[in-house]
Formats: C-alpha cells, structure tokens, sequence
C-alpha cells in the first residue's frame, strides 16, 4: 500500500480510555476503515448518535486494479455499516445519488469551502514561471522532486503552462491526462505541463508522456498556491472524485479548468463560468477544451475571473456550520455536558438559520435550535 494510507486495527485501549472520558454525545466517523467500525461499535453500545461523512469512491477505484467482481461486496458493506449511521454526508449531490441508488439509508450532503486566503491569483509568481521555463531534464536524483524540459528548448515566459495536482494514482484520470497532453503535443500547440503530486504511478505516469513534462512532487501550503495561480489552465480528467478540491482551489487562484462532466466536479465547477465540463473520456473534447484557452490570453483572463468569483461561494464557515447542525440534530443526552457543549452560540445560531448561498449549505431547521 502507498505510503499516503495508513492503516489502522481498530481502537486501541488508550482510545477508548479517552473517549470514556470525553463522554461524547455524538460522534463523527470519517472513514470506514477497522477504527471507524470499532468506534461505531462503541458508539452503538452506549447509545451515541454517530455522524458519518463519506469522502472518497472506492468503488470506481476497483475497476482499475482489476476488482470489479468485489463491487455487490463493497455494497453490501457499505449498506451494512452506514445502516447505524444518524445521517450519512458525502460532500456532493451527485454522490449522495450514487449512494442513495445503492441502499445506503439517511443520505445528505455535506459540501467543503476554500481557503481563500491561501488559494489566489495573488499568489502567482514570474520567479515560478521562470523556473519552469528555465528548468532542465533530470533534476535531482532520488528523489520524488524532479523538474524536465517543459518544451523543447524552453518556452516564453507567457507560454501557457497546464497544471495537474492530483495524487498520482490511476483512478485519478491519469491515463486521460496524458492523452489529452499528447494530443495537444501532436497538434502543435505551444504550453508547457506541470504535475504536483505523487504516487506510485508517478514513472508510469512519466513514461506517457513527452520528455518535457514536469514533475514537481508533492507541494503544500504557499508553494501549492503559488504553482496554481502561476499556471493558465488545470487539466483533471478524474471520474471518481466525490468532491473536486483541487479544481476549486485552482478557481479560488483564478485559473480555468478543464474537468470531466462527473460526480463531485460538476458541484464544483460551473460550465463556461468557471472552466469547461466535458465527457469523460472524450479526450478529443478534453484536447479541443485546453486548446483554445491555451491559444486565447483573453479568454484565459476573463474565464479566470469569472472562477474565482464562482469559488467565493464556497466558504470553509458555511461548510462548518453545516456539520454542527447535523451535531445538534442528532447529539443525545450523554452526560448532561454544559448547553453551550450542545447548542450554537446565539451568533452561529443565526448564521445557520439564515443560511444562503451554493444550495447544499442549507438552513438549519429552527427546532434544532432551540
């Protein structure tokens, strides 16, 4: 397993110990994995109300490993450990469907924001441009942080560059991206690519694509920023997203997307506002898509703004405000802990009564709150 995933066994003793003390009144598994369904079970025997948020479609994930046989098994299980959830909350509509179609009970929906303040087009950086254009094959050897020829001789500093963050898995569209960055390249077209993340299918992934693709490894904080609002276009073709983080933190930059019409993305991503929604799949489309924001500056600029206004709507406190009201619905007596361990502040009552904006942050019902 890729060092990204952790495994866990369960809840150890001092975690129970420690959830012994807290005395919960409800409880919020992120993840159903060997801890998730041992604190579920906790949960269940003392008679406390577990919240469950759902982030990740590991069911597409099987197809490309060879699993779907496992595929009425990962249902059944799903349906198996959601049916003592309180309420179960993907972070998108579309996914909400997909688990609802399968049986799995008391489905809402559960959207994230953006970190503004970080993700802005006043992050974006001529030194960073410069070192793409200027880079050469080969970087630093052994290590996951390596930069090649973006273009063949190096490109101008107004070169267009197409940005891929993803962890580099096959699920995440991979294969399309570089098909999509081939068939540009066989077109003709004058960018230059540049890849944030990393993966075990990072050499498969570098061995698709032309020699002057580049590698950056995984980057955080101010040194993502800066690599998403000093490109033009980002390119995702993933089909198994269940919510489109990195495409609107590249809107929140103020940088055109280019993604497919799947679940999570098309949340995220408004068609001809804030990028361009194609089939999945279709990498004639997707090609047709990057090709004409890379040969338009101005189509660039003005569909840039246009994201950014769009990922404004996405505000990390409305998504917050959203969780403590299924806290509140849901939380049982346990312990009689203080009222204000149980009921929002006056001030964050009201903003969850009034709640407006992107349709999922929906008003917390006025008995929940009193």
């Amino acid at each position: 397993i890729w060092s990204e995933y952790r495994l866990t066994w369960g809840l150890g003793r001092e975690a129970r110990a420690q959830l012994q003390a807290f005395n919960p009144t409800v409880m919020h598994i992120a993840i159903q994995d060997a801890m998730g369904h041992a604190a579920q079970r906790w949960a269940v025997r003392r008679g406390v109300p577990v919240v469950c948020s759902h982030h990740t479609r590991f069911e597409r994930y099987l197809g490309y490993y060879g699993l779907q046989v496992l595929q009425p098994l990962f249902w059944f299980g799903m349906r198996r450990f959601h049916r003592s959830c309180a309420a179960t909350l993907p972070p998108s509509a579309s996914l909400a469907g997909v688990l609802s179609a399968h049986g799995v009970p008391r489905v809402g929906v559960w959207p994230r924001g953006v970190d503004r303040s970080l993700y802005t087009p006043t992050a974006r950086s001529a030194a960073w441009r410069g070192l793409v254009n200027s880079s050469s094959s080969g970087g630093s050897s052994g290590s996951a942080f390596s930069i090649g020829r973006l273009i063949g001789g190096g490109g101008g500093a107004d070169t267009p560059i197409v940005l891929l963050v993803a962890r580099l898995r096959w699920e995440k569209g991979l294969a399309a991206f570089a098909a999509v960055v081939n068939d540009l390249h066989a077109r003709g077209e004058s960018f230059r690519v540049a890849i944030v993340g990393d993966g075990p299918a990072r050499e498969g992934l570098r061995a698709r694509l032309p020699p002057w693709a580049s590698f950056f490894g995984t980057l955080t904080g101010a040194a993502l920023a800066e690599a998403y609002a000093s490109s033009d276009v980002f390119l995702f073709p993933s089909t198994s997203e269940g919510w489109g983080a990195t495409c609107l933190e590249a809107q929140a930059a103020g940088v055109p997307v280019v993604a497919t019409r799947s679940s999570g993305i098309v949340e995220v991503v408004q068609h001809g506002v804030g990028g361009m929604l194609l089939p999945p799949n279709n990498i004639t489309a997707l090609a047709d898509a990057v090709a004409e924001l890379v040969r338009d500056a101005s189509l660039r600029r003005a569909m840039g703004r246009r994201a950014e206004q769009h990922a404004a709507k996405f505000e990390w406190s409305r998504s917050g405000d959203r969780m403590l009201c299924e806290y509140v619905r849901h939380a049982g007596p346990g312990a009689a802990p203080p009222a204000d361990a149980v009921r929002p502040s006056p001030a964050i009552s009201e903003r969850l009564a009034t709640a407006a904006g992107y349709p999922p942050y929906l008003p917390c019902p006025a008995s929940v709150l009193t």
